[in-house]
C-alpha cells in the first residue's frame, strides 16, 4: 500500500492555500480582461448585445442583415441577459458585459465543485479533504475555460448535479437528475456526451421507475425554459438555423493532433493509465456494481465522442474536461486499500500543482502584459467615433477588429467574422443577400487593414473608397448588379485571417 505519513498535514496545508490563492489571482486578473482570452468570447458578448437591443434577433435569420450567428443553446444567454437587464446595462456597454458574464461563470464553476465534493463524500464515500483536493485538481486543469463568457461553466453544473441526483435513489433524486439533464440539453449541444452514459447506466441497473421520472421531470424542464425563452421576447424559428448549422465547421484530424489531442494526452490519458493500474489490482467486478458501472460507461462514452467531436474546426481542450471529470471519481471509486488518504491527497495536489504552473505561465504573463496596455486603443477609438458620427439607423459596416463591432452593436454586420469565413467556404448558409445589400449600399464600411478584393462572394474593390486610414466607404456603382457582385468561383476569395 502507498502511504504517506499523516504528520505531512502541515505540508499538504500550504499546497492548498498556495493553490488556493493562485485560483484567487488568477481569477482576478481573468475577470478584468477587456479582451478574448480563450473561446472568442466576443461572439457571445456580441449575441447578448442583440438580444439586449430586441431581444427577437438572439437568434435572427444567419442569411440576412446583419448576418449574424448565436452558435450556443439559449440557457446560459437567458441567465446572463437578466443580471445584465437588472443591472441596467446597455449593449454599448461590452466590457461591463464581460465582467457580469464572467462573473457567473465563475459562480457556475463554484457550484459545480461544490457538486463535485459532494459526489466524492456522499456518494463514494470520501474524506472532505479528498472532495476540497480533487476541487482543486480540476480547476487548475481547466484554467481559464469556466471563468469565462461562455455556457462551459453552466455545462459543467450540470454534469456534475445531474451524476450526484443520478448516483443517488428515490423520487426525489430521479426528478433532480431529470431537471439538471433538462437544463444541460438547453445548455449546449455536447450534453449528449454525459446524457448518455447516465440514462444506459439506468437501464443496465433496471431502475425503470426512476428512468421514467427523469425523462419526464427533463421533458417539463425544457418545456418551462422554451416558455421563459418566449416570455423574454425570444423566438425559435432560426434557433436551429444558428445552434445546428453554425457550428458545421468541418474537420481536420492534423489540427486536432495540435490543439486538440495534446490534451488528452497529457492530462486524461495519465489519469485513465492510473485507473487502469487500480483495475488490474482489484477484481473486476468492482465495475459490475451500480456506481463503477456508471463511472466506468460514463469515462468510456465522453472520451469516446469528445476524440471524434474533437476533429472540428474551431475545437479546443475543453471537449475532454467532461472526460476528466469521470476520470476523477473513477480514481477515488477505485482507489481503496491501494493508495491511502494521504498518498490520494499527494497525488491530486501535486497534479495540480503542475497545471496551475502551466496556466501561470500561459496566462498570467499575458495579462501582466495587457495590464501595460492604454485603456483604449487610439486608433480604434477613432475609428469607432469616426462611425458612430457618420451611420444611421439601418447602415452598417464589416470590421476584422472586435472591439469596433462590439462598440456599435446595431450597426455591426458579419459578427462573428471568424466563424463566417468559415460558413461560406464549408458553403453552410446562402450569402446571396449578403452581394445584395453591398450593391445596395446598405454595407456603408469596411474597416480593416487592407481593403480585400472580395469578401464572401461580393466584390469589395472597386465599391469602397479609403476615407481615413483603416475605413473604407460603399461608392454605389449604378452600372453594377446584383448577380456581377456575387463571385461564381470560391477559390478566388481572399484568404484572411479572422
Amino acid at each position: 500500500m502507498w502511504k504517506v505519513g499523516d504528520k505531512q498535514a502541515v505540508y499538504f496545508g500550504v499546497l492548498r492555500l498556495g493553490l488556493l490563492l493562485f485560483f484567487l489571482l488568477f481569477s482576478y486578473f481573468t475577470l478584468k480582461q477587456k479582451g478574448d482570452i480563450r473561446g472568442v468570447e466576443s461572439n457571445v458578448v456580441h449575441s447578448l448585445q442583440r438580444s439586449l437591443l430586441n431581444p427577437a434577433d438572439l437568434y435572427s435569420d444567419p442569411e440576412a442583415l446583419p448576418f449574424h450567428i448565436s452558435q450556443y443553446s439559449p440557457a446560459y444567454y437567458m441567465a446572463v441577459e437578466e443580471l445584465l437587464k437588472i443591472g441596467g446595462i446597455q449593449p454599448s456597454q461590452h466590457l461591463a458585459i464581460r465582467i457580469i458574464g464572467r462573473l457567473l461563470s465563475l459562480f457556475f464553476l463554484l457550484a459545480a465543485m461544490f457538486y463535485l465534493m459532494r459526489i466524492l463524500r456522499i456518494r463514494l464515500g470520501q474524506p472532505r479533504r479528498i472532495g476540497f483536493d480533487a476541487a482543486l485538481l480540476f480547476i487548475m486543469a481547466t484554467l481559464p475555460w469556466y471563468h469565462l463568457i461562455r455556457p462551459d461553466a453552466l455545462l459543467l453544473l450540470t454534469l456534475s448535479a445531474s451524476i450526484f441526483h443520478s448516483m443517488g435513489s428515490g423520487r426525489r433524486n430521479a426528478m433532480l437528475s431529470g431537471f439538471w439533464m433538462g437544463l444541460a440539453m438547453v445548455t449546449k449541444m455536447n450534453a449528449l456526451f454525459f446524457l448518455l452514459p447516465l440514462g444506459l447506466a439506468f437501464l443496465m441497473e433496471r431502475r425503470f421507475k426512476s428512468l421514467f421520472l427523469v425523462f419526464a421531470s427533463g421533458v417539463v424542464t425544457v418545456g418551462m425554459l422554451a416558455f421563459l425563452f418566449w416570455l423574454q421576447g425570444h423566438r425559435f424559428e432560426f434557433l436551429l438555423a444558428n445552434v445546428v448549422q453554425g457550428v458545421k465547421n468541418g474537420s481536420n484530424w492534423f489540427l486536432a493532433l495540435q490543439k486538440t489531442y495534446p490534451y488528452f494526452l497529457t492530462v486524461v490519458f495519465p489519469l485513465m493509465l492510473v485507473v487502469a493500474w487500480l483495475l488490474l489490482r482489484q477484481s473486476l467486478l468492482g465495475i459490475k456494481n451500480g456506481t463503477g458501472l456508471l463511472l466506468s460507461m460514463g469515462l468510456a462514452f465522453t472520451v469516446v465522442l469528445a476524440l471524434m467531436a474533437s476533429v472540428k474546426v474551431g475545437s479546443a481542450e475543453n471537449y475532454y474536461f467532461e472526460p476528466l471529470f469521470w476520470a476523477i471519481l473513477l480514481l477515488a471509486r477505485f482507489r481503496e486499500d491501494q493508495i491511502s488518504d494521504a498518498g490520494f491527497s499527494m497525488l491530486l495536489l501535486v497534479a495540480a500543482v503542475s497545471m496551475g504552473g502551466q496556466k501561470a505561465s500561459n496566462y498570467l504573463t499575458q495579462y501582466y502584459i495587457e495590464e501595460g496596455k492604454p485603456e483604449t486603443d487610439i486608433g480604434v477609438e477613432e475609428k469607432i467615433q469616426f462611425l458612430k458620427s457618420e451611420l444611421k439607423a439601418g447602415e452598417y459596416f464589416v470590421a476584422d477588429e472586435r472591439a469596433i463591432s462590439l462598440a456599435l452593436p446595431e450597426h455591426a454586420a458579419m459578427v462573428p467574422v471568424d466563424i463566417h469565413y468559415t460558413t461560406y467556404r464549408e458553403g453552410i448558409y446562402s450569402y446571396e443577400q449578403w452581394a445584395m445589400a453591398v450593391h445596395e449600399g446598405r454595407i456603408k464600411y469596411w474597416v480593416g487593414e487592407d481593403l480585400p478584393d472580395s469578401l464572401y462572394g461580393a466584390r469589395l474593390n472597386g465599391g469602397f473608397v479609403q476615407v481615413r486610414k483603416g475605413v473604407w466607404k460603399e461608392v454605389v456603382v449604378k452600372s453594377l448588379t446584383a448577380k456581377n457582385l456575387i463571385e461564381r468561383g470560391r477559390t478566388k476569395e481572399v484568404k484572411e485571417k479572422p
